[in-house]
């Protein structure tokens, strides 16, 4: 089992995973059943052909309510740069102690220190290639077609390689 399998995904990170499923189909047997908080389905973010094609994949994570909401925003001076459905992304997975999957960097910089798992999209292709479930032509296919719809999930732009991607770290 990976981290990500049970990894709590952000909207970004849905929109990716839905990306790289239209591209390759074939895909949805490796993807795992991927755990969501409901605002992420209904977010302004996230078009409603997006959410009805990624909610059959998706197991639906209830957010704390809102005195925990409350307490454990109130604890933590979070980046002003991180989205409304990010701080409920980020109090469910601190609520929840999950391992979250996203491409915000303060998001997932308040995650880690927090003790918990973080990693996005890029990561998880790097697993799928180590762990001989893709092979690195399939991974450098699937790159290539994410950039075609401008997605570039390694961090520095241009080179989305599988050698970029094995020196890819993140936050």
């Amino acid at each position: 089992m990976s981290w990500w399998d049970s990894a709590l995904f952000d909207t970004c990170s849905l929109i990716t995973v839905d990306k790289i499923l239209l591209d390759h189909p074939d895909l949805i047997a490796v993807v795992p059943v991927m755990s969501v908080i409901e605002e992420n389905l209904i977010s302004d973010h996230l078009r409603p052909e997006t959410a009805e094609r990624i909610c059959h994949h998706c197991q639906r994570i209830k957010s704390p309510g809102a005195t925990e909401l409350a307490q454990i925003l109130s604890g933590v001076r979070l980046s002003k740069s991180i989205s409304d459905v990010d701080r409920i992304v980020y109090a469910t997975a601190v609520h929840c102690r999950l391992c979250v999957v996203t491409a915000d960097r303060a998001l997932a910089k308040a995650i880690q220190a927090r003790g918990l798992i973080v990693g996005n999209c890029a990561m998880i292709l790097r697993d799928l290639v180590l762990n001989r479930v893709i092979s690195a032509k399939r991974c450098e296919m699937i790159l290539a077609d994410l950039v075609r719809r401008d997605d570039f999930i390694i961090s520095g732009g241009a080179d989305q390689s599988w050698n970029a991607l094995r020196n890819h770290r993140f936050p």
